[in-house]
């Protein structure tokens, strides 16, 4: 008798410590994915099911370096460099001649001004640039706004070059560049194909060849390093939700939206394939879908007065946490939501691409970056 009572009770301590071990496991956190630890190169392959090698990620840098230089010279053929100008196709899909080494450049279009800086240039006059961090504009003349830029101001400044968008805000400002015979160059950036056309164009304006290479070319070689890093190395793709977001408002993007696009790279399936990038949230087909992972991009909005990131991305989960479709989700169950930081996504990030991927790719494939 006592021998059985001593079983039992080694049984029942067994059973506790079990219990406890399965608990410690689960994570009482349930908030988005948003951490920013740096990337490492002695990442390892894993022997998991997943993983089809041991190579480490400094192993496809000869790989991603030629994968690189294809798209680049595939993407650049149309450029045309001549002893004093630089002849493209701007962003409006017309031919477009801009002469080297310009004096005086005003800049009213930010993500193409980042790229300008980036790639050697310099800027004398810009339009109110928001929270965009751009290096070297420090000391340039204030000329308005993007939307609303001093006319004046510009004209009196005689710059022989000025930076515009080829939306449809600055239609207006294109034709009265034109009609004060003020060069201008023009060109919209949403995806990295784009940053690489216009860094080329840039640089031989510039005549900046190692800045094109160092904020350019090498940024675009570690892009497609951790793109075949992770081809390599596992089999899994994970099928993803990719949404655009202000507090009420959500938006499905396609493969080919600029987030899109980066997940594609990755390996990752995008659940939304049929109707416009940019279509209203609809859970019904959400909820058929059932993603694992679902990746938002929280924008600041007017109405909400362009709060912090960080009031942003709760506002926007908070919504999303009222509806009982929404929580019924895999991916929110499973606390696969990634939340974009608004200095990497928010706006191109150009010379920054390549951590823009790191961070998708690190929280898409956790397994592959412990």
């Amino acid at each position: 008798m006592k021998r059985l009572l001593k079983n039992l009770t080694l049984v029942l301590l067994i059973t506790l410590l079990l219990v406890s071990m399965g608990l410690s496991g689960c994570s009482k956190d349930n908030s988005p994915v948003v951490n920013d630890d740096q990337f490492s190169d002695d990442i390892k392959g894993k022997e998991d099911g997943k993983v089809t090698s041991k190579k480490t990620i400094i192993d496809y840098e000869e790989t991603g370096s030629k994968k690189a230089l294809e798209m680049i010279d595939e993407v650049q053929k149309n450029i045309v460099v001549n002893e004093d100008s630089v002849t493209f196709i701007d962003g409006l899909g017309e031919e477009q001649t801009v002469k080297k080494n310009p004096t005086v450049v005003v800049g009213m279009y930010t993500s193409l001004v980042d790229a300008w800086m980036a790639n050697g240039g310099h800027i004398e006059g810009i339009t109110q640039w928001g929270g965009m961090d751009i290096p070297g504009v420090e000391n340039a003349e204030i000329i308005g706004t993007a939307s609303a830029p001093d006319l004046e101001k510009v004209v009196s400044m005689q710059p022989d070059l000025a930076i515009a968008s080829t939306g449809g805000y600055h239609a207006d400002l294109r034709k009265f560049l034109k009609e004060n015979d003020i060069p201008y160059l023009v060109y919209q950036l949403k995806v990295m194909e784009d940053y690489i056309y216009i860094s080329k164009v840039i640089s031989e304006i510039t005549g900046d060849e190692e800045a094109y290479k160092k904020n350019c070319v090498d940024v675009v070689k570690r892009v497609f390093q951790i793109a075949e890093y992770i081809k390599d190395n596992t089999e899994k793709q994970p099928r993803v939700l990719v949404l655009s977001s202000t507090p009420g408002n959500t938006n499905m993007r396609l493969e080919t939206s600029p987030n899109g696009k980066k997940l594609d790279r990755l390996g990752a399936v995008n659940v939304i394939t049929e109707g416009e990038d940019y279509q209203p949230l609809n859970m019904e087909k959400v909820l058929i879908e059932d993603p694992d992972i679902i990746i938002i991009q929280a924008n600041p909005s007017k109405t909400d007065g362009f709060k912090s990131q960080k009031e942003t991305d709760k506002a926007v989960m908070d919504a999303f946490a009222k509806d009982p479709a929404w929580n019924s989700l895999t991916a929110v169950k499973n606390n696969k939501i990634i939340m974009l930081p608004r200095s990497l996504f928010y706006y191109i990030p150009n010379d920054r691409f390549d951590e823009a991927y790191e961070f998708v790719a690190k929280r898409v494939y956790p397994e592959l970056f412990e």
